[in-house]
Parts: structure tokens; sequence; C-alpha cells
């Protein structure tokens, strides 16, 4: 059940075919928000439902049997307090697959407090052609929470948060284990603004394949107060600057993270850098494990910046100990063999 209903009555239709599911959408736009002000649960049963879904309703929980519930189509909502979980959510041939939007034609000036949890995004393996543009979109949202969603095998960005008015950028965003597996474009990319966001524990891999001298692993842009800990970084892409790429963010923390890349033919891949922050300011990297990157400068923020730190890094299987790293202090190198080496 959704947090914060309080003890009103919730109103729930148990959802079998589509026109059922429009039928009840459309007279909820239409509706007065006091007469579901308990919030309605709409529950989609197991099967394939081949539609777009709009939410432009508050208080709706729009909600599956697990990955038995399959949506071809894409997920929109424009209101607020809006929770979706279990089941997924394909977007083939879609923009996206799942887009949180203000909308204030709709009499919403912003979109804050949604739960979005037990999720699978995208395709249904790579290169399957049921896949969306972008995965995830978040636009204009706050006080939201992403709970256990992956968005993998998208043509694009697997997570794309970008603030398209200035007067309503995204804040306060948490993602808790959620992952962004084998899209073509950045896993996560987050442009324009976002301020308070955190990500715990959870994966990102493969990503950037399209094009490894553009995309990256993560790539956030104009960001303020963010932390990223417990992720689990594996690039299995020849990223021509960095697996990690920081631009123009203030005040931020990378700290208790995995950066790990491939081998081929028992080489790596060879990924110059990890992490690299170009005009930041206040960020401290620190007891970070790095497996697989060449020593020397292989974590940096340019000389644009102020205030950033890098320390606490732990290397395992390369030839030496980072030889001119920027405020890198502490630095440790572990041979495979080592017995605090740590596995996968």
């Amino acid at each position: 059940m959704r947090p914060g209903l309080g003890d009103h009555a919730v109103t729930t239709w148990r959802v079998s075919e589509t026109e059922q599911l429009q039928r009840i959408l459309d007279g909820l736009a239409t509706s007065d928000s006091a007469d579901f002000r308990g919030g309605v649960r709409l529950w989609l049963q197991k099967g394939v439902w081949d539609t777009d879904i709009t939410i432009n309703h508050p208080w709706i929980e729009l909600c599956g049997d697990g990955e038995g519930t399959e949506v071809l189509g894409k997920v929109t909502t424009f209101a607020q307090r809006t929770s979706i979980h279990d089941m997924a959510i394909r977007g083939a041939g879609r923009p996206y697959a799942l887009r949180l939007k203000r909308n204030p034609a709709l009499g919403f000036a912003n979109m804050p407090r949604n739960l979005i949890s037990n999720l699978v995004i995208g395709a249904t393996f790579q290169g399957a052609g049921d896949g969306p543009e972008n995965g995830v979109e978040i636009d204009g949202t706050w006080l939201t929470t992403f709970r256990h969603v992956t968005s993998a095998f998208c043509l694009g960005h697997g997570w794309l948060v970008d603030s398209t008015d200035s007067l309503y950028p995204n804040t306060t965003l948490g993602f808790e284990c959620c992952s962004a597996v084998a899209n073509a474009k950045n896993g996560w990319y987050v442009r324009q603004s976002l301020t308070c966001g955190h990500w715990i524990r959870g994966s990102v891999e493969q990503n950037g394949y399209a094009d490894p001298a553009l995309y990256h692993e993560m790539q956030l842009e104009s960001v303020i107060d963010c932390t990223i800990e417990q992720v689990d970084f594996e690039s299995s892409v020849a990223f021509t600057t960095s697996a990690f790429a920081l631009s123009t963010c203030n005040i931020g923390e990378i700290k208790n993270c995995n950066f790990v890349q491939s081998l081929s033919g028992g080489v790596p891949l060879g990924i110059p850098r990890w992490l690299e922050g170009a005009s930041c300011n206040g960020w401290h990297a620190h007891n970070i494990r790095v497996e697989n990157y060449p020593g020397g400068r292989n974590a940096q923020f340019d000389e644009r910046g102020s205030g950033n730190r890098i320390e606490d890094i732990y290397y395992v299987d390369q030839p030496g100990p980072p030889t001119d790293n920027r405020s890198v202090h502490h630095s440790k190198v572990f041979s495979a063999g080592h017995p605090t080496r740590m596995g996968h």
C-alpha cells in the first residue's frame, strides 16, 4: 500500500482489459479529487497490456502482479503522489518507457511525493527490438523515491533526469537498489540540474556502447549536493575518457563504490580513468575499490574547480599505485592473490 493515504478508504479496481483501464483513467481525469481522497488503486492483472497508460489524477496507485504484468507501451504520469510498482514496462518503439513530468495545464505546479518500485524497464534483452529510446525520464519531480527499478537494453539512455523548466527543477530524488544495464548511451544521464539526489546500492554496467567517446556509465551535469554510495560500476565498453563523468557539479560525494573495467584477452580494455570531473567544486570521492585501471592519473578533477578530494582508494590488479592523481591520499594496491581483495 502506498504510504500517506491516511485513514481514508482506498478505491480499488482489479483491471483485466485495456478498455476498462482507459475508461477508469478518463473518468478520474474529469472527477473531483475529493471523491477519491483516499486514493485509487488500479491493479493490472497478469498478461500483456498492449497500450500506453497516462495518469492525470493524483493519488493513483498503478500496480501489477510482478513481471507477469507486461506493459508493451509507455507509462506517463503528470500527477503528484503517484505510485507505480510490480510490473515490466517495455516501451516498445516509444521515446521512453516511463516518464514523470510536471504539467501546469493540469493544475500541478510540480510533482512531489511519488513512489516507484519493483519495475523492469526496457527491452526483453539486448537487440530484441521491443524497447524504447530512453528507459526512465524524470522532469520537474521532487520528494520522490525509486526503489528496485532496473532500466536495461534501451536504445538511448537508461535513465534521463532533465529539468526542462528552470523554475521547477528536479530535487530531493532517491534511488535505492536501482540499476542501469546495457543501454546504448549513458546508463545514467543527469543534465540541466538536480539538487539533493541520492543513489545507494545498485548496479551500473555495460552502458555507452553506441559511442564510447561520448557516453559513460554515469554522467552528471549541474547537480548540487548529490551522493553516490555502494554502487557497483562494471564497464565492458572502452570509454575514451572515463566511466564516471562530472561537469559543473557543486558539493557531492562518491563513497564505498566499486569500479571495474573488463578484460579482453586478459588485458584491460584501456579506459584511462574511472572518474573525471570538470569545473566541479566541493566533491569528495573516497573509500573506492578500483580494479583493472592503469596506474597514473586514473581519477581527476580539473583545475577549474576547487575543494575536491580523492582519497582512500584501493587498487586491485594494476602494476603500481597512482603516480600523479590529484589530491589522492592513502591509496593502496592489492594483487589478485591478496587476502583482502574483494570478490564478485
